[in-house]
């Protein structure tokens, strides 16, 4: 029905027309066509994940990974179970992520957990090792963690 003359015709004899359409510009096509590099360790946490892309996309071409995995998990566990190792495992980090503030974020692994650092230099390296000391300090029983820095495919780099 026509809303202007009040007439009527059936649907199907009608010329169709898209009155609404769209065109992408040059630097959308180029984001749809530029090549999305995945090479992000498929074992690290989603969280991890999403923090290296945040800081690919802040322009930090080479974010830096440090895994944290535990010397003294199997004497812990075997000393008062699973429960209370994951309890001191979980201060830890707490005290980690609170004493690297903003120079780095914290992400919790199944069986490692990952330092996401803002920068790669000697300041930062030893602020890691000041804070990993200092939160292990508070701990009733040391989780002996070990540290190494690892590449974006997950492997570990010198």
């Amino acid at each position: 029905m026509c809303l202007d003359c009040g007439g009527r015709t059936d649907g199907e004899r009608i010329t169709r027309l898209d009155i609404c359409s769209y065109t992408l510009t040059e630097a959308g096509v180029a984001m749809l066509n530029r090549r999305v590099q995945r090479t992000v360790a498929e074992h690290f946490p989603a969280s991890l994940k999403s923090a290296v892309e945040r800081e690919r996309n802040a322009g930090q071409t080479r974010p830096t990974v440090v895994e944290v995995s535990y010397r003294n998990k199997d004497a812990l566990v075997a000393a008062g179970g699973l429960l209370r190792f994951e309890k001191l495992r979980t201060l830890f980090l707490e005290c980690l992520a609170n004493g690297m503030g903003t120079q780095a974020s914290v992400h919790v692994g199944e069986q490692e957990d990952y330092v996401l650092l803002g920068r790669r230099d000697r300041q930062i390296a030893d602020l890691l090792k000041e804070q990993i000391r200092a939160a292990e300090s508070v701990l009733s029983d040391p989780v002996g963690p070990a540290l190494q820095l690892l590449g974006m495919n997950g492997r570990a780099e010198p």
